[in-house]
Order: structure tokens, then sequence, then C-alpha cells
């Protein structure tokens, strides 16, 4: 009787244990799915911010076409475009190399690029 007994104390402790193994791995589960849900929520979020880096209250902005003149790089461009720009010089190349597909700063002369045009309403 008393084996019986510790039988089923062993098998009802292992069946314990085996349960709060479970729980912790849903926990685990569940914490990682926060987790990874933060992450993509932030990448949105982030994306959604440079994507609107040029809207303000006082205005909005378009893009326009411009041909790569003989000497220009998007240092040039960029403080020749972003005059009316609310944000940093380095956004709006960020902005210029993001609309473009460049995956560097080169450019050359006779190429079209696309950039950021900020229209201020303000009066």
């Amino acid at each position: 009787m008393k084996s019986y007994n510790n039988s089923v104390l062993n098998n009802k402790s292992a069946m314990r244990e085996e349960q709060l193994r479970r729980y912790k791995t849903i926990a685990y589960l569940f914490l990682l799915i926060i987790v990874s849900l933060l992450i993509v929520l932030t990448i949105i979020k982030i994306n959604k911010t440079n994507t609107k880096a040029f809207a303000s209250l006082n205005g909005e902005y378009s893009y326009s076409s411009v041909m790569v003149e003989e000497g220009d790089t998007l240092y040039s461009i960029a403080r020749k475009y972003s005059t009316e720009y609310p944000g940093s010089t380095d956004a709006f190349i960020r902005e210029v190399r993001t609309v473009n597909n460049l995956n560097s700063d080169n450019i050359y002369a006779g190429q079209y690029i696309i950039i950021p045009v900020f229209n201020n309403y303000a009066d």
C-alpha cells in the first residue's frame, strides 16, 4: 500500500512539474510575442515618422524631379532645394536617398533624381 501511495504521489508530483513547465513555456511564448509586437510597432512608427518628416502644421510637401549637373552632390542639392524644409540637411538627404533607392551618396551628371519640395503655406 505504501509503495502504491508513493507511486501516486510521485505521479502527481511529476504531473505538477510538467504542468509548471507548460505554464512557463506558455509565459515565455507570450512574452516573446509581446516583445515582437512592440518591435514591429516601433519600426512602423519610425517609418511613418521618417515618411512624414516633411509635413508640418503650416505646409506640406510634394516631389519634383531634378537633373544632376556636373559637380553636384547630394549635399549641394540638399542645400539648394531644402531652404523651406523644416528639418536638417541630413534628413533631407536621407529622404532623397530613400525615394531614389540610392545605396550611397554617389550621383552623376545627367542623372535625374526625385527630391521632396516643401510648400510652406504660413502667412
